[in-house]
Formats: C-alpha cells, structure tokens, sequence
C-alpha cells in the first residue's frame, strides 16, 4: 500500500516525524514532522507526557522554487526526559497525530550499519523503464536501494516484478496534492524522507537518477572510505556526459540535515564539509540516448568481467531466452 500522508489542516500535510537526537545547528534533540504544505503557519507539538511545546516559524526546504506546495521541517524540541512514543500530537486550529516513522541517535555506531552503500532513486514515473529492465539492472549490480514510485501503472507493474525477484525496497508515495503544483513531482519529499531512513542504517547514501552510475577509478573496496574523512559529510562527483551537465552526492547521511535533489542543502554541524573530488578518483556516469558530450572506457576496462558475469546470472536467473 502506498505510504499516506496526515492531514494536519485542509492544505497541510505531514508523511511522518522523526526523533533527532543529534547534536548540531538546528537545535538537538528535535521531532522533525516532514511536512507538505501551501501557506505556512505557527504549530505546537504534544509529547506523550502532556508537555505541549511550539514549533516556531516552520523550516522552508530550499528547491521549493515558488511553487503553490513546498516541502518544510516543522521542528518542536524535546524537552528534558521526555520519552518520545509512537505518535507525536501536531495542533493548530486542528489536532492530528502523526506516526514516529525514524529514531536517530545521538551517535551512530559505525559496527551497526546494515549496508555499506546505499542508492535512492527519488522519484520513478513516466513510461521510459519497464519494471522489467528495472529489476534487471538492480539485479546485475547488486544494488541495496529505496525506490520511491509514483504512476499507479508503474507501480503495479514493477511490484510485480519486485515480489518476483525478492527485492522489498519499495516505497510507493501518494502525493496528497496534484504533481504540478509542486517541484519537480515532489522529489524533494522522497530525497528527505530516503536521507533519514538511511541514518544508522547504510554508511554512505547516494542520490542518483537509474541512468547515472558512481564509479570509483580506483581500488574500488576502498575509495568512499578514503574520501570520507572526518569532518566530510557530502561529496558531488565530477560528472561524465554519455548530455546537459549537473551533480549529484554520495553522502555520510547522519552527517546532513538538508538534502537537495542535485546537492546538499544544509550539514548538520558547521564544520562538515562537502569538499569536490577530482574526476580521477570518482566520476558520475549518465547515459543518454544521443548527445552524449564523451566516450570513456573506464567501466569496461576495470569492471567488465564482473559485469558480464553478473549480467549472465542475470538472464539465467529471470530466464531471459538469448540466441547463441
């Protein structure tokens, strides 16, 4: 079923909250209820104890470029021992509650991650992929992914082929306002909620479109590790067109506050940094159908022979006929 939004008033709309203990710029520990929203106004939060605390002027994402709907944080601090439940109590003219959907702590233990990398891929609607091709190639490169999906017909074909293969990473949003009323389909509400999810689940997270690949032009068990150093929180690889150029990022997620749809919006700590990262080290690689601005030979040079097996078990294990 797809992931419902709360009413909160007739043009405000929350997906969920989140418990933020981390220390750092934007006030710590909070309950941070991701918010969908036309016109912003004052909210209070209720904690299950009772304490009823108000959550200021509401924090605007920055790619709501105008449009009728923007995406916001509405941030209430908890206050001293107090226990966070399952459900924080959001009031205005209006009282909703709003489900606890992610718990982050005040330190996240590096021996707990669950993955090491992880992608989203925030948004998928139109017809360009079948789910078929879809599951293919998260299959050949053993991708651990959120995929966030919005055209009703996509998301049944492509559940299908999820239940088929035994991929359960799906998330399905439906969007409780109309897609042109919004940025860019509302990309900005899977991005967040992607980036918290991650926190103390995957060491790194990457935010890139099915067409684009991160691909280290070195050893490539060690390249994030090396990049990431201790204050680094995000980078954007140098870009390689096979057309119009732009970014993405590969982040250490409790690092980030904001994250934007190409770039980091906002760390969490001052002195986190998002440093660029020479194209020899790590490169992002969109294909195009035409105009593609370059031809590199790096992805069949270093990894080929690991690709073509995982391509053949592939098409043995989704029993694909080929020709001889």
């Amino acid at each position: 079923m797809p992931k419902s939004f709360v009413n909160i008033t007739s043009r405000t709309y929350a997906l969920g909250a989140i418990h933020d203990a981390r220390k750092g710029n934007m006030a710590a520990p909070c309950v941070r209820v991701l918010l969908v929203a036309r016109f912003t106004q004052r909210f209070q939060c209720r904690f299950t104890s009772g304490a009823i605390v108000d959550g200021g002027k509401l924090y605007e994402m920055s790619e709501n470029h105008a449009m009728a709907y923007g995406v916001y944080f509405l941030n209430c601090p908890v206050p001293d021992d107090e226990i966070v439940g399952d459900t924080v109590e959001v009031r205005c003219s209006f009282i909703a509650r709003v489900p606890v959907i992610y718990n982050i702590s005040k330190l996240v233990e590096a021996e707990r991650y669950i993955y090491e990398l992880t992608i989203c891929l925030p948004f998928l609607f139109g017809r360009r992929y079948s789910g078929a091709t879809l599951v293919e190639v998260f299959l050949m490169f053993r991708i651990s992914l959120f995929v966030y999906l919005l055209h009703p017909r996509c998301c049944f074909i492509f559940s299908q082929h999820m239940a088929l293969h035994t991929i359960r990473k799906l998330s399905r949003l439906r969007l409780p306002v109309d897609f042109k009323k919004i940025w860019h389909h509302g990309q900005l509400v899977a991005i967040t909620d992607c980036l918290y999810r991650g926190m103390g689940v995957s060491r790194f997270v990457a935010f890139h479109d099915l067409d684009e690949f991160l691909i280290p032009q070195v050893s490539r068990s060690s390249t994030l590790n090396a990049l990431f150093e201790e204050n680094v929180a995000s980078i954007p690889p140098s870009y390689v067109q096979i057309s119009a150029k732009q970014t993405d990022c590969v982040v250490r997620p409790e690092m980030i506050f904001e994250q934007g749809i190409h770039h980091t919006s906002r760390v969490i700590q001052d002195h986190y940094v998002s440093p660029l990262v020479s194209n020899d080290i790590l490169r992002l690689y969109h294909y195009k159908v035409s105009d593609g601005s370059k031809t590199d030979d790096t992805i069949l040079e270093n990894y080929g022979k690991l690709l073509r097996q995982r391509f053949e078990d592939v098409v043995e294990r989704i029993g694909l006929y080929r020709s001889p």
